[in-house]
């Protein structure tokens, strides 16, 4: 499963905010429930219309 680092850790390597992690959810249970991980979600992007005023 993906997390994303809230806080900087040590684990397998060194995690600096911001990073993306790959790891077991039993593994890094304690880390989630701490706040230094989180679920990774994918950002969307929205598609944004012009609109064009009429005259």
């Amino acid at each position: 499963m993906k997390y994303e680092v809230k806080r900087e850790h040590f684990g397998d390597k060194f995690y600096k905010s911001g990073d993306t992690r790959e790891a077991d959810p039993v593994s890094v249970k304690h880390l989630v429930d701490k706040g230094v991980l989180v679920e990774y979600q994918e950002k969307k992007t929205v598609k944004t219309s012009k609109q064009v005023k009429s005259e």
